[in-house]
């Protein structure tokens, strides 16, 4: 298949509207053939495999790693590797699955190659997440605009409204729609193979030159919300080592670096490590559905305005921050970093 489209997210917060837009390219050929492609403001990634290596592009640094070989593509099996393969998955197999109620509306159109197609809507709620804590937030109503024509599914939206500490609300609406759905068509060949842009550099791993580096520096406190809606601040947390790892769904680095970081974790855990993995700005469902479908057990924080992200100096992500005891930030790494420069990392900071 070979599916793209386009992702609006807005977040209203009294007279304060924030939008961002990305636009997405996925196929998937037989021999574990990929293209998986992210044009986003903040971070584009592109991964692509012809079935005998492999590679990832950053467009914010103009670096590409390769490797030999191409990782199995399982469509029944969450994807640790990330990419926008496993988003789309996330967001289209589960639409009927843990209904609680569904309610049908008017009729409307949606633009779809080159014309406006007749669409049913319909809004779902989804029953809440077994094992959810008492007093989680419900889940999110979902809307479909359902082809008439081909029974697909042409954009979907989920709206959340949350309350930070001082009271205040916050709307925010993710919208993905999509513009091409080729099922079962031949793809163009040279959408699996690689051609690096000019001037771009491969690399062993991916970093950010002339990155900001906050190591030395006093940690700036805060306080974000839980999955669950309970509050966090860093100031709480003097005596324990912290880790930072701000992230998003969409960012396919970020979605191979958080095994890392869920398995350091739960590993130190016991010898006074604490992380947070602080989502910029996505809805709570986005994330909570996220971390449920990959079983990941630390604990998700919510910067939706994306200021703590601002506070700590991150213009792309993953960002790690490593906090030592005494609130001073030990290590900062910008970018996909390794197990060892991690561990490292938490060295520093007296682990």
């Amino acid at each position: 298949f070979w599916i793209e489209g386009d992702i609006r997210a807005d977040a209203l917060s009294g007279d304060r509207d924030q939008s961002t837009t990305a636009s997405f390219s996925v196929a998937v050929g037989a021999g574990n053939r990929l293209h998986d492609e992210l044009d986003h403001p903040q971070v584009g990634v592109v991964r692509i495999s012809d079935g005998t290596q492999s590679w990832i592009y950053l467009t914010s640094t103009n670096q590409y790693v390769r490797k030999d070989g191409a990782d199995p593509i399982d469509l029944s099996k969450p994807n640790p590797n990330g990419g926008m393969l496993p988003v789309l998955l996330m967001n289209l197999r589960g639409m009927a699955t843990d209904v609680d109620s569904v309610r049908v509306l008017a009729d409307d159109r949606v633009p779809f190659d080159g014309e406006d197609r007749p669409c049913a809507v319909v809004d779902v709620k989804y029953k809440p997440p077994v094992g959810a804590p008492a007093g989680a937030p419900p889940a999110a109503w979902r809307r479909f605009w359902l082809d008439m024509h081909r029974d697909l599914v042409l954009q979907h939206r989920t709206t959340t409204t949350t309350h930070g500490a001082d009271g205040a609300s916050l709307e925010q609406t993710e919208t993905f729609r999509y513009t091409r759905i080729a099922l079962n068509q031949p793809i163009e060949p040279s959408l699996f193979t690689f051609v690096p842009p000019a001037g771009a550099n491969q690399v062993q791993q991916f970093g950010r030159g002339g990155a900001i580096d906050l190591s030395g520096q006093t940690a700036g406190d805060f306080t974000l919300p839980d999955l669950a809606g309970r509050q966090h601040s860093l100031k709480d947390l003097r005596g324990k080592v912290v880790m930072l790892d701000f992230w998003a769904t969409w960012c396919g680095p970020c979605r191979m670096q958080m095994p890392l970081v869920d398995k350091l974790a739960q590993e130190m855990k016991e010898k006074g490590l604490v992380v947070f993995a602080v989502n910029q700005g996505e809805s709570s469902e986005t994330a909570r559905r996220f971390f449920e479908r990959n079983k990941y057990s630390t604990t998700a924080l919510l910067d939706q305005k994306a200021e703590v992200g601002r506070r700590y100096k991150v213009s792309g992500i993953p960002t790690l921050v490593i906090i030592d005891r005494e609130g001073k930030i030990a290590a900062h790494y910008v970018g996909l970093h390794n197990e060892e420069a991690l561990r490292q990392g938490l060295k520093k900071a007296g682990l």
